[in-house]
Formats: C-alpha cells, sequence, structure tokens
C-alpha cells in the first residue's frame, strides 16, 4: 500500500526517523507537520498526488502574477485563479487552491471558486494533500 504524505516536512521527517531505525515514531511526526504547513509545501504534494491519481486526467500549476516585459507589465493569469487547474476523468473541472494552515481566500478566489462550483466543477481549499484526497474521494 502507498503512503501519501501531507507535506515535504513529513516526508522528510518520515525518512529520517526510518534511517535512524525509529519508524514507531511517524505519526506523530505527521502530527507535528500538519501543525503548520507551508502553501509551497501543500502546493508540491497536491501537484504529485494529483499527477498519480487514477481519477485525475490532468491537473497543472498555474501561476499567477504579473511580470514586466520591455516596460509592459502582463498578466500571467487572471486574478482569483486556482493554483492548480485540471480535469477530473469524465470531464469535469478540478481547481484545487491551496493554503497553508493560517492562510485565507481572497475575494477574487472565493468568487471563482463559487463559478467553479456553481457550474458543476469540483472546486477546493486544500490546507493538507487530505483536504484534496477528501474531496475527490467525495466528488460523484
Amino acid at each position: 500500500m502507498a503512503r501519501l504524505f501531507g507535506s515535504i516536512h513529513e516526508l522528510e521527517a518520515y525518512q529520517r526517523r526510518a534511517r535512524a531505525g525509529k519508524p514507531a515514531g511517524v505519526e506523530a511526526c505527521a502530527a507535528m507537520a500538519r501543525l503548520y504547513s507551508p502553501e509551497s509545501d501543500v502546493l508540491k504534494a497536491t501537484l504529485g498526488t494529483l499527477s498519480v491519481h487514477p481519477r485525475v486526467a490532468w491537473a497543472a500549476r498555474i501561476n499567477s502574477g504579473a511580470f514586466e516585459v520591455e516596460g509592459r507589465y502582463i498578466e500571467s493569469a487572471f486574478r482569483g485563479c486556482s493554483d492548480v487547474l485540471g480535469m477530473l476523468k469524465g470531464g469535469r473541472l478540478l481547481a484545487v487552491e491551496c493554503k497553508s494552515t493560517r492562510g485565507a481566500l481572497s475575494a477574487d478566489q472565493e468568487a471563482f471558486g463559487a463559478a467553479v462550483a456553481g457550474n458543476g466543477g469540483l472546486f477546493v481549499v486544500a490546507r493538507s494533500i487530505d483536504d484534496v484526497m477528501a474531496a475527490i474521494a467525495a466528488a460523484t
């Protein structure tokens, strides 16, 4: 059975303890890692898991923000766009907004989530990989 990790910290803690011959404390390490998961760790775990999930057709990181090119500012995605967009097998849109345990959605992100969910898509606010897995399992 494959083991899924909710964050990079959880995986690294598991690896350190396993190398030290102390696998019994893995669950304690996992609990500590989940107390505060930086958004970047949630994003990495989400992308890695979705890339091999049997119910996901595809998933991709969507970089949002603005950058300057030859004196002009260009936006790479629209305001509120989720961190990860994808599709469940069967054609349903999947939008995952990754947040730290303390992070809050902006008004634009809430509006995008409502638009996705209101039109039959699956919108997930992920504070750990567990949130993503539970949402996909519950999706019909």
